[in-house]
């Protein structure tokens, strides 16, 4: 009788052991769909920063071309102005 409780005790325990175990592995599981959610995210916020970026880079360089051309127009129209007073 006693060595039948005691057995009992035991496989109880190894159930909840095991029941404890199945836990963990489903937390592990979550725990790594969320750290490939965060990568996503992270990788989103990322693209999204370099666009921004990207797109002030190209504002920039839109606006350098145009006061390079108004520099090249000022020397084109004191070109003119020279070759006229010649």
């Amino acid at each position: 009788m006693q060595s039948t409780t005691i057995r009992a005790a035991i496989t109880e325990e190894e159930e909840e052991e095991e029941e404890e175990l199945e836990e963990l592995v489903e937390l592990e599981e979550e725990l790594e769909e969320l750290e490939e959610e965060l990568k996503e995210l992270e990788e989103e916020e990322f693209d999204e920063e370099s666009e921004e970026v990207e797109e002030e880079l190209e504002e920039f360089f839109k606006f350098e071309e145009f006061e390079e051309l108004e520099e090249l127009k000022e020397v084109e129209i004191e070109e003119e102005k020279l070759k006229k007073s010649k």
